[in-house]
């Protein structure tokens, strides 16, 4: 049998806590278009290449550079 994998995924809970920024920040991210989201049903799912790529460019924490649209 041929058996796809799901791509690996994330609440906005869990991208927060990996990100150690509150999840306002990551809501407010995903609303402006920042942040590139599954929506399923009313919860949003991010994917773990976004994260990634969150991480890459600086959403850590205390080093948060803010806003990726403002790059």
């Amino acid at each position: 049998m041929n058996q796809r994998r799901l791509p690996k995924t994330y609440t906005v809970k869990q991208v927060a806590e990996i990100l150690r920024v509150h999840v306002d920040t990551i809501r407010r991210q995903i609303r402006k278009g920042n942040i590139r989201t599954i929506q399923v049903g009313r919860h949003y799912l991010i994917l773990e290449e976004e994260l990634d790529r969150l991480w890459e460019e600086g959403w850590k924490g205390s080093q948060f550079k803010g806003s990726i649209a403002e790059k």
